[in-house]
């Protein structure tokens, strides 16, 4: 979902050539990254070991 919707402007921002719309890009790219960190800490907490082990399976952003 994070990895579409960043697509989706990232293709807004080079059709319009729009520096607004980079820069929405950019903050939202940040946005994204926080809640994803805060996602984690609480899957960390909440499933420790074993989430620990699916996590280094698996891609981040699939």
């Amino acid at each position: 979902m994070y990895v579409c919707e960043q697509a989706m402007l990232l293709g807004w921002t080079v059709y319009y050539g729009s520096p607004a719309l980079l820069a929405g890009a950019t903050a939202l790219g940040a946005g994204m990254r926080y809640a994803v960190s805060r996602e984690e800490k609480t899957l960390v907490s909440r499933f420790g070991d074993s989430w620990r082990e699916y996590a280094s399976k698996v891609p981040r952003w699939l």
